[in-house]
């Protein structure tokens, strides 16, 4: 191992995201944590899940049913919330379209807040840029350098 050559980490080239990219990663970045963090089923995995969601549970709760209601003049049944086995109610409809409407929110204002940034911190074969910090040190030699010296060495150890 003393005949391999060890070089410096260089910083990893930085690579720009387009405008649509960047977009689409924010939105639906956004529409996965509203959609699928606070589901019930999950709160168990987060420790004290359900005291850190019962707000954000209510909090829609109270909003899907009003838009039903008042936006989508949504009457009955169908206006408040049930057990059903499949979870296909007009509410979780409202409640998607809802989820949709508040990342586009979202979407707009961190894309005004980040305006000014033009590039993302990746590298470009798709490694996070603070991955290299974790090798101190890379080898230089390819992997059939390193098979070949392998097997060389063996070969002259086995004389």
């Amino acid at each position: 191992m003393a005949d391999v050559a060890l070089q410096p980490i260089a910083e990893p080239a930085t690579v720009q995201w387009s405008l649509a990219r960047r977009l689409f990663f924010r939105f639906f970045a956004c529409y996965w944590l509203l959609y699928a963090l606070p589901n019930g089923d999950r709160i168990t995995l987060v420790p004290f899940g359900d005291a850190l969601f019962k707000h954000y549970t209510k909090m829609w709760e109270a909003i899907v049913p009003w838009v039903a209601v008042h936006i989508f003049h949504v009457t009955g049944k169908p206006a408040t919330y049930f057990p059903t086995c499949s979870g296909d109610t007009t509410l979780r409809y409202v409640e998607n379209l809802l989820y949709v409407v508040v990342s586009l929110a979202v979407v707009l204002v961190w894309s005004v807040l980040d305006r000014k940034r033009p590039t993302i911190g990746r590298s470009t074969h798709g490694s996070a840029s603070w991955s290299g910090t974790l090798w101190p040190a890379r080898c230089s030699a390819t992997a059939s350098e390193r098979f070949s010296r392998c097997n060389s060495s063996r070969r002259g150890s086995e004389r």
